[in-house]
């Protein structure tokens, strides 16, 4: 069995295809016509090409360039002209593991391969595989039945083996395969295959893509350390994200929508699942490996996840005042707001973030960041009022933007103040104004 390691898609293949390979050597050879083809071509580009032509030394050069074309003809459809894409997605090792509390890359060699295996099994129990994607969480009570669709994996109800805990369905295996379509279709490009934010173009954007498997979203309607609510992946999916490389959506179908919308959070899922599991291996006591790694305590770390993302439903930031009216009293409170808490550390006394050293490391891939340039109103997280406040009050996850909420919990117009200031910055205006 394959070791739960990110999936890549066939269609995304990062060979190229027999298609382009086929175009690129018929458009060498039209390039490089025999030498007497300007006689049979007509107009303008016969005349050239026979013009060209006429000089010996010019045409001993061609005939050269001919000959080496040829070669590279047959060298194209060697390589590609027989050659069929695959479409049949295929696992592969995950070899690295990514620590959430110093961002550092650190190798799961340590992990023993019982273990791993171990692993693999639980994660193909609770989400399945590439191309048969679940998503199942342990039932509640021990009585509680399975799914009716919930057929036993492979490694299970073997001689020898402990039996997987009961599950239920968190969604149906249909509604993931639609996800998946559209996923590989509109997303993987960018997010990679697995959702680890390693697509085929991925390394050519800034910021890079959001890399699911860590459970981390930035930009929510929740408090700091949360998961995000439904309707913020889809508002994300449906508007993108300003000034990135995350495009707009808005024409996707109602089902399409939320079908890939359920299979981002399956992999959302899978992947902190994995990775809370490699971390648990990284540390794991011989002694007591039995009992570390038995079903119901990897089925556990499962629920814990579910649960996460469930309470996050309930827990949207909600304004704990109306917002004030927008003035210049309330843009100037806002700024001296903005100078007493020492904002301008990082985003600058003009709100340009130019700060001349980075403020942190990335946590998905470690890349020095600096803080948002306000002045530019590429504000990722939205432009609205609402949405600013809660970046304000709630911070911003895997940031080093931190919450204010007990900071202001006294004065919560405050907030709407440092709103208000922002907004005055997006809209170009200077300070004292």
């Amino acid at each position: 069995m394959a070791v739960f390691g990110p999936f890549d898609a066939g269609a995304l293949d990062r060979r190229i295809s027999p298609g382009v390979w086929h175009s690129t050597c018929v458009a060498a050879a039209a390039f490089t016509l025999p030498r007497d083809a300007g006689k049979y071509m007509t107009g303008s580009i016969g005349q050239r090409r026979e013009s060209v032509l006429a000089s010996t030394d010019e045409a001993s050069a061609w005939r050269r360039t001919f000959v080496w074309t040829l070669a590279l003809g047959a060298f194209c459809l060697a390589v590609g002209g027989c050659r069929q894409a695959s479409t049949e997605p295929r696992l592969i090792p995950a070899k690295e593991l990514v620590r959430l509390a110093d961002s550092r890359v650190r190798k799961a060699d340590g992990v023993p391969p019982r273990i791993v295996k171990q692993i693999g099994e639980t994660l193909e129990h609770y989400f399945g595989t590439p191309n048969e994607p679940r998503m199942f969480e342990p039932a509640k009570e021990d009585a509680a039945e399975q799914s009716p669709a919930d057929e036993p994996s492979a490694a299970e109800g073997e001689a020898g083996k402990p039996q997987q805990p009961k599950r239920v369905a968190q969604k149906s295996s249909e509604q993931l395969k639609r996800g998946l379509a559209v996923f590989t279709k509109r997303c993987a490009a960018c997010h990679g295959a697995s959702g680890d934010g390693a697509g085929p173009v991925a390394a050519y954007l800034r910021p890079r893509p959001r890399d699911y498997r860590l459970g981390i979203f930035k930009f929510t309607s929740t408090p700091y350390g949360t998961k995000p609510r439904r309707a913020d992946l889809i508002r994300t999916v449906l508007r993108g994200a300003k000034g990135t490389s995350m495009p707009a959506f808005p024409f996707l179908e109602e089902e399409d929508l939320q079908a890939v919308v359920d299979y981002v959070v399956m992999l959302s899922q899978r992947g902190e699942v994995e990775q809370l599991l490699l971390a648990e291996g990284e540390s794991f006591d011989p002694e007591n490996a039995e009992e570390m790694f038995a079903p119901d305590e990897m089925a556990a770390v499962v629920t814990q996840v579910a649960d996460a993302w469930r309470e996050a439903e309930h827990k949207q930031v909600i304004p704990l005042t109306s917002e004030p009216a927008y003035t210049e009293e309330s843009i100037a409170q806002g700024r001296a707001i903005f100078m007493r808490e020492e904002c301008f550390k990082c985003h600058g006394t003009d709100g340009r973030g130019r700060t001349p050293e980075p403020i942190g490391k990335d946590i998905w891939v470690g890349e020095d960041v600096y803080a948002a340039d306000l002045s530019s109103g590429m504000l990722h997280g939205g432009r609205r009022s609402i949405d600013i406040y809660r970046r304000i009050y709630s911070g911003v996850n895997g940031t080093r933007m931190p919450s204010f909420t007990e900071k202001f919990k006294d004065d919560p117009d405050a907030v709407w103040h440092l709103v208000h200031f922002i907004v005055s910055i997006t809209e170009g205006r200077k300070f004292g104004r």
